[in-house]
């Protein structure tokens, strides 16, 4: 036995290590694989396609997305007439929930999860990725098309490859990315920031920066968050079918939602619920607070 008194610490460590390969030594003529998930194919022209809307921040995102939910709560059925699927909380759980539910997705997908800024970690995530597979894999063999609107999919510190992870069997991923000029853009961004702070800036704890001081310390951080970059990011990835770059400044006399789902997706049930007065019930409007 390893526990006689008489045996060395090496002749102990190496019975142990044998030990411990009989005990994890597959029967023979036993393979050990992969288990096999099985879903639907689809001829190249029929698969079906998950679109994420990357935002960036201050582009209108909140009020999509408020739209989208809210509209989910007052009528189940006006997505899945436009054959679109938009994943509710129980399927894609997280820290965020109501119309934030899409943003539990990309806060996964942060290299080093809460080292690398997101809001979740490791252990939060797990549920998700239980969930989120399931849903996946229902709304693909039903040849639906997945719909997640989330900003922080400008974030990047995003490992693309966990997100491809997640999005599979998918093979047709679209990108929507809204442009704002960046002279309009960052004078936003510096709103929501000191808003959001006011607190911290209150009790002293830190100086109230002005905008010029603010640009000088946070500039390249954010400029790696305009729509611009983030629309080059995911060009470059091989698993992102196309990225369209919407230019906000374009759309006259619509909102962002009439726009999305009307002269973009064609989603004719949810752009008739538009027409007849559908509104988000929330947005995000920033204060000047120079």
């Amino acid at each position: 036995s390893v526990y006689k008194k008489n045996r060395t610490f090496a002749e102990r460590a190496v019975y142990r290590e044998v030990d411990k390969q009989n005990i994890y030594r597959l029967p023979e003529g036993v393979v050990c694989r992969t288990p096999e998930i099985y879903h639907n194919t689809y001829e190249e022209e029929d698969e079906p396609s998950i679109i994420l809307h990357a935002g960036p921040h201050k582009t209108g995102t909140t009020a999509l997305q408020a739209f989208i939910y809210d509209l989910i709560y007052a009528n189940s059925t006006i997505f899945p007439k436009d054959n679109l699927r938009v994943p509710s909380y129980k399927e894609l759980p997280g820290v965020f929930g109501k119309e934030g539910v899409g943003l539990n997705l990309p806060h996964c997908c942060v290299e080093g999860f809460k080292n690398g800024g997101s809001m979740m970690n490791a252990g939060m995530c797990s549920p998700m990725r239980h969930a989120f597979q399931n849903f996946v894999q229902d709304a693909y063999n039903k040849s639906q098309t997945i719909l997640i609107v989330a900003e922080d999919f400008d974030r990047a510190e995003i490992n693309f490859s966990r997100l491809n992870f997640y999005l599979r069997p998918y093979k047709k991923i679209k990108v929507v990315v809204t442009y704002r000029r960046l002279h309009d853009w960052l004078p936003s961004w510096y709103n929501q920031i000191i808003d959001h702070y006011k607190l911290i800036y209150a009790r002293g704890d830190e100086p109230y920066p002005n905008f010029l001081e603010w640009m000088e310390k946070d500039y390249d951080k954010f400029l790696d968050a305009h729509g611009i970059r983030v629309a080059d990011r995911y060009r470059r990835l091989d698993f992102v079918e196309s990225v369209h770059l919407v230019n906000m400044h374009d759309i006259a006399g619509k909102d962002l939602s009439e726009n999305f789902f009307c002269d973009n997706l064609r989603a004719e049930a949810v752009c008739a619920a538009i027409k007849e007065g559908a509104k988000p019930s929330k947005s995000n409007v920033g204060f000047d607070h120079e």
